[in-house]
């Protein structure tokens, strides 16, 4: 019997997700049989795909509009076909989604995971109430988990976590691999790389600061044995700190063509945290595999060619700048602020 699926996206896979299970449990206890009559079974049937999505409505980046009335066939996790069914029966092993939309995973490439109410929300660890003792920081993986699976519920299928406090990315990838919880796949830059600088003081165990050449090098070296999947550094200062001039890079050339130079012969690619000119083309000029932020790139038009010319990605980070405009308005009109 196909199973009456809720039209959700989410829902509707849980339920397709449940019905093949069991479908597979099923198989591997078949009823008992000649070796014969199996044999004869197996030659005459063709091999059965383990899912089939009927009268989906397909998300997938390359049509212009919606592609509706769809049929997906998924075998071992994969899908292995995509047709239209429309005016098609559903054959009886499929399961009629309703017209649910199906999109690829989605891709966070620039988050900071942590327990920060201004992004975690109500997952996040309630603050102390006055004469409350502290709580304990272990309380962040609990919100890490959670938060886990609200990225996959919420469609995100993979987060790129450019850095954080205490390698709680590090340790969420990990708690995700053992099975310990559900969620995305989790790459993690480890600790970022920086000189020394003020930014330090405020963040703490999200940085690590190296001075000259070499010590980049062992920074490198450092995040790798941690864990990390890639390198963040600090090419220039952020807005956020207050005794940062973002324009000017904060490390010089012999620096970040050290720290580029040591995780590319380690296999590992590099991303530019760079918000002024100066930051930018220093990374630029470095050869850095991603620049994060860019926000004074459209100064330079010459450098988004140069990046074009090189393959190097600008992460934008729009809705974090959306954010606070939207703070600095909120503030403006709020009476005695």
């Amino acid at each position: 019997m196909r199973p009456n699926c809720p039209s959700s996206v989410w829902a509707a896979w849980r339920c397709a997700k449940q019905w093949a299970t069991s479908r597979l449990r099923r198989a591997k206890t078949p009823p008992r049989r000649s070796s014969a009559k199996r044999s004869a079974s197996a030659s005459s049937r063709p091999e059965m795909e383990d899912l089939v999505l009927w009268n989906a409505t397909i998300v997938d980046a390359r049509s212009s509009t919606p592609r509706e009335r769809m049929a997906i066939a998924m075998r071992g996790g994969k899908i292995t076909g995509v047709c239209n069914v429309d005016g098609s029966r559903p054959p009886h092993e499929a399961i009629d989604i309703g017209g649910a939309y199906i999109v690829p995973g989605l891709i966070d490439a620039h988050i900071h995971l942590g327990d920060d109410p201004a992004m975690m929300g109500e997952l996040a660890v309630p603050p102390a109430m006055r004469g409350e003792a502290p709580h304990h920081r272990e309380l962040v993986y609990f919100v890490l988990a959670n938060a886990a699976r609200d990225f996959l519920r919420s469609g995100i299928t993979t987060i790129r976590d450019v850095g954080c406090y205490d390698d709680n990315a590090i340790i969420l990838r990990e708690a995700i691999r053992l099975g310990l919880t559900e969620g995305p796949t989790v790459l993690s830059c480890g600790r970022i790389v920086s000189a020394t600088a003020p930014g330090a003081v405020l963040f703490k165990s999200m940085y690590e600061e190296a001075d000259g050449p070499w010590q980049i090098r062992q920074c490198v070296r450092n995040q790798l044995r941690r864990g990390a999947d890639y390198i963040k550094v600090m090419a220039g200062g952020a807005r956020s700190v207050l005794r940062e001039n973002p324009e000017p890079a904060q490390l010089d050339r012999a620096e970040m063509d050290a720290l580029v130079d040591e995780a590319h012969r380690l296999g590992v690619r590099v991303a530019a945290h760079a918000e002024g000119l100066g930051a930018v083309r220093l990374a630029v000029e470095a050869g850095v595999d991603t620049v994060e932020h860019g926000l004074s790139l459209h100064r330079a038009p010459e450098l988004l060619g140069q990046m074009a010319e090189q393959g190097i990605v600008l992460v934008p980070t729009r809705s974090a700048r959306r954010r606070r405009r939207t703070r600095r308005w909120s503030r403006r009109a709020t009476p005695g602020l």
